[in-house]
């Protein structure tokens, strides 16, 4: 979790941070999850991840599970290659960073509901002040049928984070903040479990990109569409 590529060395010294030693990694995790009755059930977590110095810190930059929407929001001519983690943002907390979450869960027969909240602080190496990002999450999902086979479901999902672009001025580096941007996601899904081990999944998905920097291939940008997707599980 805390980095790819761990290793002993030193840090390198930047002149936003002369820390040159790694800290270690805190993580705590805490739940709440009981059967009420035959029809409800209630689930509380919270979670905290706190590390003060890292070299390569991956907490946002490390999902190597792709996305859903690889590729959709990049500029023309981009490669997959050079774009390993599109469909993804990350906050670039890349030294230090503070994060917790808390989630909610509740199923009432066929209905579930789940929401996340989560509130982070950090870093890179090339900064001397933190910023914020805040993410914020509702589910809600129907599950029908003798079995509850087919579901059907929809999507909330906003995330709102304090950019940082560093620029030359004279031969040393600043921090110029662009503010907060946002990024919102609304999806529509609908599938079925055609058997215990197979899910086809069909999703309807919009996608918008508020308040980023004129000079941001993202400023203003959209998307929506639909994906159908088959998913086999052992």
């Amino acid at each position: 979790m805390e980095s790819i590529k761990g290793n002993i060395d030193s840090l390198i010294a930047t002149p936003q941070d002369a820390n040159v030693h790694k800290s270690p990694a805190i993580y705590l995790k805490g739940g709440f999850d009981k059967q009420l009755n035959q029809d409800l059930r209630l689930r509380f977590a919270a979670s905290f991840y706190s590390n003060n110095s890292s070299g390569g810190q991956t907490l946002y930059g490390g999902d190597r599970t792709g996305s859903n929407y690889f590729m959709v929001m990049e500029k023309i001519g981009a490669t997959s290659t050079t774009n390993a983690f599109s469909g993804r943002f990350n906050p670039g907390f890349t030294k230090k960073v503070n994060a917790l979450q808390l989630n909610a869960f509740v199923k009432l027969k066929g209905l579930e509901l789940f929401a996340t909240y989560e509130n982070a602080k950090g870093r890179s190496k090339t900064e001397s002040n933190v910023r914020g990002a805040e993410q914020m999450a509702i589910d809600g999902v129907y599950r029908f049928g003798e079995t509850e086979d087919f579901f059907i479901g929809a999507k909330y999902n906003v995330v709102t984070a304090a950019l940082a672009d560093v620029a030359a001025v004279g031969t040393t580096p600043a921090i110029i903040y662009t503010g907060d941007v946002k990024v919102d996601r609304i999806a529509f899904a609908a599938g079925w479990f055609m058997t215990k081990n197979i899910l086809l999944k069909g999703e309807y998905v919009t996608q918008k990109y508020k308040d980023f920097p004129g000079t941001d291939y993202r400023n203003a940008g959209k998307f929506k569409g639909y994906v159908i997707q088959a998913v086999v599980g052992f």
